[in-house]
């Protein structure tokens, strides 16, 4: 009698998506700003910040273990001789874990490199900004401190007002006409 006929739309594909996060969009941009800073101020990149970590986190750990067998009573044949061999064997892990980090590490050499990964995932909200910061970093080559600062500003307005938190501004000199 009747055929049911296959096609259309699901319902679950008629749903509108669901609406962003707004506290999400804000932690990325949060994230955005510090790259920003991290660029400017920064005198080493990510890779060489991680080997440094991690470099002072393997000498601290060398070292406890050394200091900790001593005090057991159980002496490495390097420091039975001279108790200045457990801080030359930590200096030598430290020195170890720092060139091992650096040379096998994912993190990129420079800050510009996480900006531009940071930049390139987020949605924008005020996309002519974005596109505006866009066009500006292509004309000069690089990221300008005070270009992704302007668009942080632009973003983070149009993200309070997307989300209802602020009304736009209404004043008598912005409605004057002229």
């Amino acid at each position: 009698m009747f055929e049911l006929i296959q096609g259309g739309k699901s319902r679950s594909e008629s749903r509108p998506p669901p609406p962003p996060d707004w506290h999400t969009k804000l932690r990325q941009l949060q994230r955005i700003d510090w790259r920003r800073r991290q660029r400017r101020f920064s005198s080493v990149g990510p890779r060489t910040s991680k080997a440094t970590v991690a470099s002072m986190m393997a000498f601290l750990g060398v070292l406890a273990v050394s200091r900790a067998l001593e005090w057991l009573g159980w002496v490495p044949v390097v420091t039975m001789f001279d108790m200045r061999g457990s801080g030359l064997l930590s200096i030598a892990g430290g020195a170890a874990a720092y060139v091992l980090v650096q040379l096998w590490s994912s993190a990129p050499k420079t800050w510009s490199a996480l900006l531009d990964v940071d930049l390139a995932t987020y949605e924008p909200v005020d996309r002519d900004a974005y596109r505006y910061l866009q066009d500006r970093t292509r004309s000069t080559g690089y990221f300008e401190h005070a270009a992704i600062a302007s668009w942080l500003r632009d973003e983070r307005d149009a993200v309070e007002m997307a989300a209802g938190w602020r009304k736009p501004r209404n004043s008598a000199f912005l409605n004057k006409k002229v």
